[in-house]
């Protein structure tokens, strides 16, 4: 099977190895807009994922 072989012919036809909506490099292949996030939005989910860590650091480790 080639690089550009079909997955199938029905609505959500697309090569096998293409990226789907805007998650891959380059132009995007819809018409979405852009997404965007503010620096607060950044910054809570930042400290959010790091308390995530320092809980998961704190648990026992099973061996």
């Amino acid at each position: 099977m080639s690089k550009d072989d079909k997955i199938t012919d029905g609505l959500n036809d697309r090569p096998r190895n293409e990226t789907i909506g805007q998650s891959g490099p380059g132009i995007p292949d819809d018409s979405s807009e852009p997404i965007v996030v503010d620096d607060e939005a950044v910054e809570r989910a930042r400290q959010s994922l790091m308390k995530l860590d320092q809980r998961k650091a704190k648990q026992p480790k099973i061996d």
